[in-house]
């Protein structure tokens, strides 16, 4: 299954159809089932969001449901991922010097909700979905058809805006971009979501090996697996492996041809005396 290939916005439409024909039936029972119609729906556009990130984001993305982490998944490699863009374009006659207004023609709005106002309302909604607490009954708190009609009729009308935006899933940038020599693993991460010190890690979840970079000259980059190394008991020659590769039980070979001596990564505790 090419999961870049499903229409999640078709989706969310479905859902959103569904719940505004739920509201206007204005029964308690079929508001809070519009609830979870529109709960669905902000799942499909955030996971659509997704699909404009699949070749930067880890695999463990894909097993995240709740808008909250698939948005926060986005925002380590796009610190602008949950926010609205607007794009135009014009020409440049003078390299450097963006075109007047005059001459730039407008494409559209991304329209994105934000993490917080997707959370917020995902929970909001969550909360219609469950039998009042006793004390509610007791009291008379729990909400009424009025209040969960009024939060999901904005969810609804947010959610279409979205919906209605010609412009959808942008996502430009200056990438670095290379294959991971360990598993072969494409690996695509935009200029300023990483640092020197993170490293760019491999997003197959079975790898995850760690590149240091560098930018040289004329712009071109180098990449390098970050090792450690270790000295063979047996014949002392010096080996190296990724630091990803560090790990209880993982088994080592020696590189040294006329030796291959294996061992193997143990963790042990160790106390230590104090003096005095």
């Amino acid at each position: 299954m090419l999961l870049g290939n499903l229409n999640m916005r078709h989706e969310a439409r479905q859902c959103v159809s569904r719940a505004k024909k739920l509201l206007s039936r204005g029964e308690e029972a079929a508001v809070r089932y519009a609830c979870l119609e529109l709960r669905f729906a902000i799942e499909y556009i955030t996971y659509s969001q997704l699909q404009a990130y699949m070749k930067e984001v880890s695999d463990d993305a894909l097993k995240k449901w709740t808008p909250k982490q698939v948005i926060s998944e986005m925002l380590e490699v796009d610190p602008c991922a949950d926010k609205s863009r607007s794009l135009a374009v014009g020409l440049e006659k003078t390299y450097g010097v963006p075109p007047p207004p005059g001459e730039v023609q407008s494409l559209g709005e991304d329209r994105r909700f934000s993490m917080n106002w997707a959370n917020k309302s995902y929970n909001a909604l969550g909360n219609f979905l469950h039998a009042p607490t006793m004390h509610q009954m007791e009291s008379g708190g729990g909400p009424s058809v009025s209040t969960m009609t009024e939060k999901a009729t904005l969810v609804a009308d947010e959610c279409e805006k979205i919906l209605n935006s010609s412009v959808f899933n942008v996502n430009l940038g200056t990438f670095l971009e290379f294959d991971c020599i360990d598993c072969g693993t494409h690996v695509r991460r935009r200029i300023g979501s990483v640092t020197q010190d993170q490293g760019i890690v491999c997003p197959n979840s079975k790898c995850q090996a760690v590149y240091d970079f560098e930018i040289g000259e004329h712009g071109r980059v180098k990449f390098h697996l970050r090792q450690s190394n270790y000295t063979c008991q047996a014949c002392g020659t010096i080996n190296w492996l990724g630091i990803h590769r560090l790990a209880t039980g993982t088994v080592l070979e020696c590189a040294n041809d006329n030796c291959r001596q294996r061992a193997t990564i143990v963790q042990r505790f160790e106390l230590l005396i104090e003096d005095g």
